[in-house]
């Protein structure tokens, strides 16, 4: 999504959509949410393949569909379910992951074509075991996507949790405290204990998932610095996924009240300690 698109479209339909925040729906795919009254346009992303959808969801078909045909114009190419299901079924067994996240994102929560149901079952039962594994991360991917997007806006500073605060006030809508050096104002105003994470891309999700922890800030994919924010129940202590391309791999960041034992904590399920931040991190400043 881009203004351009977003000029198209309220040009077309006379609807304009503003961004109203980001979020995911629960788990897996994550989204940036813009929204015209009921109406929502729901650009999401799979963080496991890489593979984009553009949502679209309203009070009534002839919305949606209104919507639909209005993107499908501005962008001048649109996958649909039946396209990708044929390349798909031309391309099993290679390629079947992202292939079947992308039939299932186009799909986008509803539910499927025949073809497409009977596609997936046939993945899931007797074509080799990649396969079978990428019909399970889609049926996953598939079943997030039935849900409402959770959206986390961008806050007054008053509704953030205290660990998350600057030191002072500052402007615009990403009030929270950053690691990402070169940011004004948004340093974390304490110690903060760093690792090193572990290879597998759902260490953070399960580790906070183990310990009823809160997704604060939703970090967006596709931009150059990632940055995740998760808080413990009580809002005293704050875990950061960061990841640049200068940095060698994601790393993590640990501050606030309980530092020091979820340090230990994260360290016992895998991750590596650091004396010191990342000796990259210098290059990642804004």
């Amino acid at each position: 999504m881009d203004e351009a698109l977003l000029a198209a479209l309220t040009a077309e339909t006379g609807l304009t959509f503003l961004f109203i925040g980001n979020g995911g729906f629960g788990g897996g795919p994550v989204a940036d949410v813009y929204a015209c009254g009921t109406a929502l346009l729901i650009e999401t992303s799979d963080p496991d393949t890489g593979v984009k959808a553009l949502l679209v969801r309203a009070d009534s078909a002839e919305r949606a569909a209104a919507v639909r045909d209005a993107l499908a114009a501005a962008l001048g190419t649109v996958w649909t379910e039946r396209a990708l299901r044929a390349q798909v079924e031309a391309s099993l067994p290679e390629g079947a992951d992202p292939g079947l996240v992308a039939l299932v994102m186009a799909v986008g929560g509803a539910e499927p074509e025949p073809g497409t149901a009977a596609l997936l079952r046939r993945a899931r039962r007797g074509l080799g075991r990649e396969v079978r594994e990428a019909a399970r991360n889609a049926a996953a991917v598939a079943a997030e996507l039935a849900h409402d997007p959770m959206v986390v806006t961008g806050p007054p500073e008053a509704d953030l949790e205290e660990v998350l605060r600057p030191a002072e006030p500052v402007d615009g809508e990403e009030g929270w405290v950053t690691l990402r050096p070169g940011v004004q104002g948004r340093a974390v105003p304490r110690p903060v204990t760093w690792l090193r994470a572990p290879e597998d891309d759902g260490f953070v999700h399960g580790f906070t998932v183990d310990h009823d922890w809160l997704i604060s800030v939703v970090g967006r994919l596709g931009e150059e610095w990632f940055e995740e924010i998760w808080t413990t129940p009580d809002g005293r202590t704050a875990l950061h996924e960061v990841n640049h391309p200068e940095l060698s791999c994601h790393h993590l960041a640990v501050h606030g009240a309980d530092a020091a034992t979820v340090a230990r904590l994260l360290t016992e399920a895998g991750a590596n300690p650091l004396d010191a931040p990342p000796r990259e991190l210098p290059r990642t400043a804004a």
